[in-house]
């Protein structure tokens, strides 16, 4: 991707980060809390009947009124970048697209003591709606930041929000990252729900990152619950239907290892309880799975939709609506025992650390919840295990 040397020149001297938004606390969800609008500027009409002059040699004056204008509105708005611009050479990148970069899960955390933090991103970089900033406008300043402001920053994930009404992209982010940063990847499938879509820019031959090693299990409720019910049914000692037997023979080594102990535990506590304590699960698991189950808290903390107990219910709102089931509490229909309780978790953690599917249809899978082979061991130089809540997190104080 070319750029204009002239748009690297117009931008005003190094200064302050003017409208740009920097942090160390970069999360994808921040992306769509943008700054409020600010328009771009509209050219002059160069008549009345909004027809452009032409010039002796033939260029539109309307058009050189735009450009300038446009250059006047981005060195406004960009005054830091100024002669770093200059100095930025975006051929040297190449953009991988339809890849995302992962950093968040136990892995980070059992490396950090949080979620986020300097080594897992480094900086961030979000447009807002109001810029009008074209994707090669935000390439320019992302390169330009990765090469000229991060010291020891090689590679970048860049993000674009759409409207999902229009599909016209009002905003970008990039996450900024080095070679010290814990970071994986893997492919998706532009736009990821619809309207947003990532790719990730690097320098040299390959991407240098190593890919997401995920649990080898079925994704969401629809592809998980055929299996565990054929597998409870073998359990009990009832004869397999031959759909059941496909299943089964299809199941991996993972869903043993890290699904089915904690819905063995849920069967044996309770057999009455055992179906209502799958479904509160399943419903719960859906409103967490993606990104959202990437903060091993959200199963293993001491409001984990786990073992989280149903407030009493309200006949009514006081507007005199109906108030909304709650989805995340499940602890009223599954068991409370600590073991069987950190076996449940264990089959959440392996399901939001799956094998990733990041499609038009939305986000499964893809949290760093198990160490990368020959490459990061932070979960067992830290003593905790793949898919396991860390041994220093939190949990409900009856326990």
């Amino acid at each position: 991707m070319q750029f204009s040397t002239a748009f690297a020149l117009i931008l005003n001297a190094f200064g302050a980060s003017g409208a740009l938004a920097s942090s160390d606390y970069a999360n994808p969800e921040s992306a769509k809390k943008l700054q409020p609008p600010r328009r771009l500027p509209k050219a002059d009409k160069s008549s009345k009947s909004g027809k452009s002059k032409t010039s002796k040699s033939g260029k539109s004056k309307t058009s050189k009124v735009s450009k300038k204008l446009r250059r006047a509105y981005l060195a406004e708005e960009f005054p830091w970048l100024g002669p770093l611009a200059s100095k930025t050479t975006v051929a040297t990148y190449t953009e991988k697209d339809n890849t995302y970069t992962m950093t968040r899960g136990t892995v980070s955390e059992a490396w950090s003591g949080s979620e986020f933090d300097a080594r897992t991103y480094a900086k961030s970089l979000v447009t807002s709606a109001g810029q009008k900033i074209t994707k090669s406008e935000a390439t320019l300043l992302c390169v330009t930041k990765c090469e000229e402001v991060i010291e020891g920053c090689t590679l970048f994930q860049l993000s674009e929000y759409a409207n999902p009404l229009t599909g016209e992209v009002t905003s970008y982010m990039c996450l900024f990252y080095g070679d010290e940063s814990i970071i994986v990847q893997f492919p998706i499938v532009n736009p990821v729900g619809g309207d947003n879509s990532h790719s990730v820019f690097y320098k040299g031959k390959d991407l240098a990152v190593p890919d997401h090693h995920g649990c080898d299990v079925p994704l969401g409720k629809n592809e998980t619950l055929p299996l565990i019910t054929c597998r409870v049914n073998k359990f009990a000692g009832a004869p397999p239907s031959p759909a059941c037997e496909d299943l089964l023979e299809s199941a991996s080594s993972d869903f043993e290892t890290y699904i089915w102990p904690g819905v063995q535990c849920i069967f044996e506590t309770d057999m009455a309880k055992f179906e209502g304590c799958l479904d509160c699960l399943a419903e719960a698991a859906v409103a967490t799975d993606g990104p959202y189950g990437c903060h091993s808290k959200r199963v293993c903390g001491e409001d984990s939709f786990i073992t989280k107990k149903c407030a009493a219910p309200e006949t009514s709102t006081a507007d005199g609506k109906t108030p909304k089931v709650s989805k995340d509490c499940c602890g009223d229909v599954c068991p409370s025992e600590k073991v069987c309780v950190s076996k449940i978790a264990t089959s959440f953690l392996c399901q939001f650390g799956a094998v990733p599917r990041w499609d038009a249809a939305g986000t499964a899978g893809g949290c760093m919840h198990s160490d990368t082979p020959g490459h990061f061991t932070y979960l067992a130089d830290s003593g905790n295990g793949d898919y396991e809540c860390l041994k220093d997190a939190s949990l409900p104080a009856f326990m």
